[in-house]
């Protein structure tokens, strides 16, 4: 049986912030659907469907369903407004990195990179309010 309204599929891990999509989803008149599997559930497949569950989910059932993941920009984070954040972020080399002065958060690429993209880092500088480790 398939559905013709628009469904959310979880993974199959149930964690908070899937709670919170479905209920989000439920507001919106969305149906949520957990996955029992790594596989989508019949009934979804020719439906429309929005995935939540990480890449290595997404790839998963994305064949199946006939959808493919959005990849953000590496500099996502980078961009956004200082207000969202809270503190500077810029991406940058790791030859960049280890000249930065003074301490800073640096955090390598995805894990999921895509390789032929030149090796870059998230760096992340405290701000006056932020708290030392």
């Amino acid at each position: 049986m398939t559905t013709d309204s628009p469904v959310l599929l979880l993974a199959p891990r149930i964690n908070d912030t899937g709670l919170r999509l479905r209920t989000a989803a439920g507001l919106r008149g969305l149906r949520a659907v957990t996955a029992a599997s790594w596989q989508a559930p019949r009934e979804l497949l020719g439906a429309p469907v929005h995935v939540y569950g990480g890449p290595l989910f997404g790839d998963a059932v994305g064949r199946e369903l006939g959808l493919a993941l959005l990849e953000p920009a590496e500099d996502w984070l980078a961009r956004l407004p200082l207000a969202l954040t809270g503190r500077r972020v810029s991406a940058t080399t790791l030859a960049e990195a280890r000249t930065l002065p003074g301490p800073a958060f640096v955090k390598p690429p995805a894990s999921g990179a895509r390789s032929d993209r030149r090796p870059r880092l998230r760096h992340r500088q405290r701000m006056a309010h932020d708290h030392a480790p």
